[in-house]
């Protein structure tokens, strides 16, 4: 059927049209090209919108160095659309100026990324930055993108030899194309590149790509399994998926990788988990920190509790204690430690709370200014609670309920908003899972030391 238009709405037609494709245009958009990955090198070239002339690498997770994330960068330039060259200064804390860039509204960026990171030191270890072994380079979004934090989305493209591969949790739109919704989404993710293996790993409505180097390959059914029963438990902890919220993302993704000269541990971000063993998984009945699945089961619990329920410094202790301890439980229940070495982990993990807090004398709530220094009120004193918590709920109830109704019950209330849960709000919950007043208890948040009894 042919349809003859007005002439006006015609013009209509073309101005909106022309409207979208200035919009289309105007997103920020990236190109990593990366030839070798034992070169060290990633080339990024951008084309940015900035609305102001400063640009920045984000400083989460490199606080400890005097330019952040920047101190690996070299070789910046930045371009009109014309090819006419702007002037551009780097200042401290990875932040930089544009000169004149009033005259730009469109700024073409180049520069290199020398990925050094790991020698380094980081407050919580380099999982949480960047490093290279023989099949893959890690990086975090910090480590390579240059930005602004009002940027609504970006593109990632990417440039590679064959036969190198990218994972990550982004949304893809073309075979090497991606979107990322937010400054947030682009610098708070984690992807590989390089010649690594990559399995999938799809439990419920949970898809997790697996990246991992040659060295997990014999570990491959027990990690992937351990991760397949841990989602499912904690789905079942929580009563739902990792996020309800309608911008969840329909992947995440894990990169696990062995150092022998590192301790250990694993680091949750938006959309990503890095872990980083001191040893190729095997079957174990130890309970421990360090243990391959104890870090593996933590951060597939902060898919939960850190990102849909997101905390602030003052409620560190329930982000991290109460997911040691829920990470613990699920361990637990899947036979990897006998109940003998249930109770020995709280005991143990009460006499650390005790000694760190007798010694930096600071309260739970208080305790997230510095969570380095911090670490055993913390992980330890916030897992305490979260078992003394689990016990007045079953003893109130007459145990028809427990830890498990409490987390239900605040994924139901806070998963679905971006503000950050409080402590009045954790309590005000609590109280409601177990009908009964936990003043005396909470006291231990602001102000009164945990009892010596274990429950």
């Amino acid at each position: 059927m042919n349809i003859s238009l007005p002439k006006v709405l015609i013009l209509s037609l073309l101005g909106f049209l022309l409207l979208s494709l200035i919009g289309a245009q105007a997103q920020d958009s990236y190109t990593i090209t990366v030839e070798d990955v034992s070169d060290r090198k990633v080339r990024v070239e951008a084309t940015l919108y900035p609305k102001n002339d400063t640009l920045l690498m984000s400083p989460y997770g490199a606080t400890n160095l005097k330019d952040g994330c920047a101190t690996f960068v070299k070789n910046v330039s930045a371009k009109t659309s014309s090819g006419e060259q702007i002037g551009i200064s780097q200042l401290d804390n990875g932040v930089f100026v544009l000169d004149n860039a009033s005259k730009s509204k469109k700024v073409h960026l180049s520069y290199i990324v020398n990925m050094q990171h790991e020698k380094q030191k980081w407050p919580f270890g380099y999982k949480e930055a960047a490093y290279v072994n023989n099949e893959m380079l890690m990086a975090t979004g910090n480590a390579l993108f240059i930005t602004r934090l009002d940027v609504d989305s970006a593109t990632i493209n990417f440039k590679l030899k064959k036969p190198y591969k990218v994972a990550n949790a982004w949304k893809q739109t073309a075979p090497a194309s991606y979107v990322a919704k937010g400054a947030e989404e682009l610098v708070w993710t984690v992807l590989a590149i390089g010649n690594f293996n990559l399995s999938e790993i799809q439990t419920g409505k949970t898809k997790i790509l697996l990246a991992y180097s040659n060295e997990l390959s014999p570990s491959k059914k027990l990690v992937e399994s351990t991760i397949r029963k841990a989602v499912k438990k904690y789905e079942s902890i929580y009563g739902g998926s990792p996020s309800r919220q309608p911008s969840a993302p329909d992947k995440y993704l894990y990169v696990m990788n062995v150092d022998s000269s590192y301790v250990g541990g694993g680091a949750a971000f938006t959309n990503s988990i890095s872990i980083l063993l001191n040893a190729a998984p095997a079957h174990t009945k130890k309970a421990g920190t360090t243990s391959w699945h104890h870090i593996l089961v933590h951060e597939i619990g902060h898919l939960w509790n850190g990102r849909s329920l997101k905390t602030g410094e003052s409620t560190e202790w329930f982000n991290e204690g109460f997911t040691d301890y829920l990470a613990y439980r699920v361990e637990h229940e899947l036979g990897l430690f006998n109940k003998s070495e249930w109770e020995e982990m709280l005991s143990q993990k009460q006499a650390e709370y005790n000694k760190a807090r007798e010694k930096n004398k600071v309260t739970l709530a208080a305790a997230g200014k510095d969570k380095g220094h911090n670490y055993d009120i913390i992980y330890s004193g916030g897992l305490f609670l979260a078992h003394k918590l689990n016990t007045e709920i079953k003893k109130a109830t007459k145990t028809k309920k427990d830890l498990s109704d409490f987390m239900q019950n605040m994924y139901a209330a806070f998963s679905s908003k971006d503000k950050p849960i409080g402590n009045k709000d954790i309590k005000l919950i609590a109280e409601q899972a177990c009908s009964c007043n936990l003043d005396n208890l909470f006291l231990e948040v602001t102000d009164q030391k945990l009892s010596n009894k274990i429950e």
